[in-house]
């Protein structure tokens, strides 16, 4: 199987095609299965991933570039729910 990962923040000359955005609080474990998923599963064009951490607890903002430095995390201050941190990965 091909390894192919995100295209990294800033190194991009290829176009994304797919942007894979994903809201989290509180579910550091959960978010790591997901995104091992993503990496194992990739899709066929080259694609991105925000992960939108809503002021976790968990360290969910720590483990994310440790064992995913591709992805691309934007945090939030305070816990801005689904909708918002949707809306902030949309507009980054």
């Amino acid at each position: 199987m091909m390894d192919r990962r995100p295209v990294s923040d800033g190194s991009a000359t290829t176009a994304i095609i797919v942007s894979v955005i994903i809201p989290t609080y509180n579910a550091g474990e959960l978010l790591a299965a997901c995104l091992q998923s993503i990496y194992d599963n990739p899709p066929s064009e080259p694609y991105e991933i925000i992960v939108v951490d809503d002021a976790s607890s968990d360290r969910t903002s720590e483990m994310v570039p440790a064992r995913f430095p591709e992805v691309r995390l934007l945090r939030n201050e305070v816990n801005s729910h689904y909708a918002s941190s949707n809306n902030r990965a949309f507009i980054c």
